[in-house]
């Protein structure tokens, strides 16, 4: 399903030729100012800056009835204090302010870099990925482009490719969502006032 949060930090879910579900969520006093979720293996994970935690929630009958644990390793000196946004492929890699990436994998820290990049990232502003992407996908608001960068071991933060529109509208210039299937070559983009879907061409190897 489709998960959902609002204002007022209520969780729902969203399946197609079903009523809406609100589900029971524990321990949402203990959020602060979340900016981001996502659902990994019915694991709920809330990105929360103001709280320099993520608090991971394991799933219940009726949604998420226990109260949250924080996902970093207690071993960790962490600081997703500056974060606007996060993507789970098992790992997660976090967005910080800087343009920055940290990954993370059962909540410690592994090194990752972006190289090999034709500009620099000016402001990056989304991230999308998922377990079945080689790539890590980075919204750069501040170049009007989509940056793909590999995430395979071995060539983790190698630069792929861009992608850029052309169109008379400069539809890039405001991106508020990705989502991507390398399996099905298809990249979708949420803008401000549409949402569109455009050829995922398979990468060179």
């Amino acid at each position: 399903s489709l998960l959902v949060i609002d204002s007022e930090f209520d969780v729902f879910s969203v399946v197609p030729d079903r009523p809406v579900q609100l589900l029971r969520v524990s321990g949402t006093d203990q959020w602060k100012l979340p900016v981001a979720m996502d659902n990994f293996n019915n694991n709920l994970y809330i990105l929360d800056p103001a709280s320099n935690r993520i608090h991971k929630y394991q799933p219940t009958a009726n949604g998420y009835e226990v109260d949250p644990i924080d996902y970093f390793d207690p071993s960790q000196d962490v600081d997703v204090s500056t974060a606007i946004d996060m993507a789970i492929d098992g790992d997660i890699f976090v967005l910080l302010s800087d343009s920055t990436i940290e990954r993370y994998r059962a909540g410690k820290k592994l090194r990752f870099q972006i190289r090999g990049l034709d500009r620099p990232i000016s402001k990056a502003t989304r991230l999308y990925t998922d377990v079945d992407a080689e790539s890590i996908y980075i919204v750069d608001d501040g170049n009007d482009r989509i940056v793909e960068i590999d995430k395979r071991d071995g060539n983790e933060g190698q630069f792929v490719r861009q992608f850029l529109y052309r169109g008379a509208d400069n539809f890039f210039a405001d991106i508020r969502a990705l989502w991507i299937s390398e399996l099905d070559g298809r990249l979708l983009v949420l803008g401000a006032e549409s949402l569109r879907q455009f050829v995922l061409p398979k990468r060179a190897e």
